[in-house]
């Protein structure tokens, strides 16, 4: 007997991966003729650690709960801001928070219809970190709800980590270029000071000659 759930059963699932390109998902949405249908975006490198009966009352509290007032839940991101995330509800032993600017995602959630309207944005952009909040609000789960496989090796190694290192985020960096001249020149003119004291300590050289009345004088 074959007891493997397959998330396909249950919800309309599109699988991606890297080569996968948006127009060819955007053909599997055109496809499909109800706008409000929920689809999952499932990248074939991925998996859950949930059991069959909570990943499907999972999805469902999301369309019910967040999906009227967010463009899209994210069922596996990285690289998110955490120092800037909204922590707006719990259940199922997860945090569910509004996003900030994951710079990725291979798992979501939404409809046909904000599916395109999302690909359409992703499209006019380079970074797709630029592209959420306040353009696309997203919602996400901390522990994600699916993770990449261990065994595939994904070669975005950003995509192993939900969170980007905090250094990296928000705090500005200072700009020490404005400064740097203005230092060189403080630099410089204590120097002078300092080598112009030192030669009018240091003794000068002394020379003699005796003149024509022999009288010894310095020069």
């Amino acid at each position: 007997m074959n007891n493997t759930f397959n998330i396909e059963d249950h919800f309309k699932t599109i699988s991606t991966n890297r080569e996968i390109k948006i127009e060819d998902i955007l053909k599997e949405l055109e496809s499909i003729s109800n706008e409000d249908e929920l689809v999952i975006l499932l990248d074939q490198n991925y998996n859950t650690l949930i059991d069959k009966n909570n990943i499907i009352e999972i999805i469902d509290y999301i369309k019910n709960n967040f999906l009227d007032n967010n463009d899209l839940f994210l069922l596996s991101n990285h690289h998110d801001n955490i120092e800037k995330i909204k922590v707006i509800d719990s259940n199922f032993n997860l945090n569910f928070y509004e996003t900030a600017s994951p710079i990725g995602f291979n798992c979501g959630v939404t409809t046909v219809s904000k599916w395109k309207e999302i690909f359409s944005k992703i499209e006019k952009t380079i970074y797709l970190k630029d592209i959420f909040s306040p353009r696309i609000k997203a919602i996400s789960s901390y522990p994600r709800i699916f993770y990449p496989k261990l065994e595939n090796k994904i070669r975005d190694i950003s995509a192993y980590n939900q969170w980007r290192p905090v250094e990296k985020f928000g705090r500005k960096i200072p700009n020490t270029h404005k400064y740097s001249f203005w230092w060189f020149i403080l630099t410089c003119i204590i120097s002078l000071i300092v080598v112009l004291y030192l030669l009018k300590k240091i003794p000068k050289n002394r020379f003699y000659k005796i003149n024509k009345d022999n009288n010894v004088v310095v020069i």
